[in-house]
């Protein structure tokens, strides 16, 4: 059996992968995202399930087992995931990017190559050429980091104008900061758009237009047949996707993609995937 997890900005979500498919979930909140934190709920899944393979979805840049840098996750920054919980555990262990996993996941399950985009905390992507992830030299899909504004926002990356700045949970903190004077979650907005609230409303339409422009560019660059679309903001559905579609049409010079959401454990799912 193989446990796949997935790790973000505030759970944990693991699956328990048998003859590849889920037999079982298992979720832990994140409190701190501190290292020992993160670590102890993986030598604690391990423990349980008991499993002869591991693999997991980390946010950032991951080189051999190792997390360069992780922009969401900094406690993991420079941190050898896989070396330490071998050592651990004796268990082997698949490192990858999130969102890398939750595209490998999508593909598994649809057998279509595509691109996979996340939108939580941050933005990221992961993208599928011939039934394998497309890492480029290292880092490819690092799509929330696209220039959509040349002297835009200041990002945690350190650049200016990043789509991630424009779609993100921080983007919808800061329009809701602006607009109804203070900061709510992208969920206490949603539940206002859903109710029938214009300003509402009008947030998951700017933010969708700016999500639009990002996946314009993509489909102009790769000419995906899919993108799959998850993460936790993906979840508003039409309210973000329509005017997304909308402001994606207007841009492409290319033939329109199917946009679609993907499932919630296709990342961990993915991350055992790894191991196939």
């Amino acid at each position: 059996m193989v446990l796949g997890i997935d790790v973000g900005g505030y759970d944990v979500l693991a699956v328990l992968v048998k003859d590849w498919k889920v037999v079982k979930r298992k979720r832990y909140k994140i409190k701190s995202k501190s290292r020992d934190e993160i670590i102890g709920i993986v030598l604690e899944l391990i423990e349980e399930f008991k499993p002869k393979y591991v693999g997991i979805g980390v946010p950032g840049i991951i080189e051999n087992g190792k997390v360069i840098f992780s922009a969401n996750i900094p406690s993991l920054n420079g941190f050898h995931i896989a070396n330490f919980i071998e050592r651990k555990t004796g268990t082997k262990v698949k490192i990858e990017n999130d969102v890398n996993c939750f595209a490998l996941g999508e593909y598994f399950r649809r057998k279509k190559d595509l691109v996979g985009i996340t939108i939580g905390t941050g933005l990221g992507g992961g993208i599928i050429i011939n039934g394998k992830i497309y890492h480029g030299r290292r880092d490819a899909g690092e799509f929330g980091h696209m220039t959509i504004i040349a002297k835009g926002r200041k990002c945690s990356c350190g650049n200016r104008g990043c789509l991630e700045e424009y779609v993100s949970e921080r983007a919808f903190k800061r329009e809701a900061k602006k607009v109804f004077g203070k900061k709510m979650t992208p969920k206490e907005i949603y539940f206002l758009a859903k109710k029938g609230n214009r300003k509402a409303k009008q947030i998951f339409e700017n933010i969708g237009r700016f999500l639009g422009v990002g996946l314009a560019n993509i489909a102009n660059v790769l000419n995906p047949e899919l993108i799959v679309i998850g993460g936790g903001i993906s979840k508003a559905g039409k309210l973000l996707l329509e005017p997304a579609r909308k402001e994606m049409k207007k841009r492409l010079v290319v033939s329109q993609p199917k946009i679609v959401l993907g499932r919630e454990d296709s990342a961990a799912f993915g991350a055992a995937i790894l191991w196939r």
